[in-house]
């Protein structure tokens, strides 16, 4: 997966998916162009999102959400005293 970093017209910056599964140079200069034709700020960079580090990190998101202490590793929910 490709995530573009944008920087918006409010001077917002802002990282969003997109739809490529691969970017090359003279790619990226059309969605450059395209995207400041169409008013919506400036894409300035890009970057090659591996698709199981996404996964691992939303296992992770989902474990500390039920609990998980990374401290103490195990599902004590912040209360650990070590």
């Amino acid at each position: 997966m490709i995530q573009l970093t944008i920087k918006r017209e409010s001077g917002q910056t802002e990282i969003v998916d997109s739809n490529f599964a691969a970017m090359n140079s003279i790619l990226f200069g059309k969605i450059q162009v395209a995207t400041k034709q169409a008013g919506k700020g400036d894409v300035i960079s890009w970057d090659t999102v591996d698709s199981r580090t996404e996964e691992k990190k939303s296992e992770e998101s989902k474990l500390k959400a039920a609990g998980w202490c990374d401290k103490c590793q195990t599902f004590c929910y912040g209360d650990c005293n070590k």
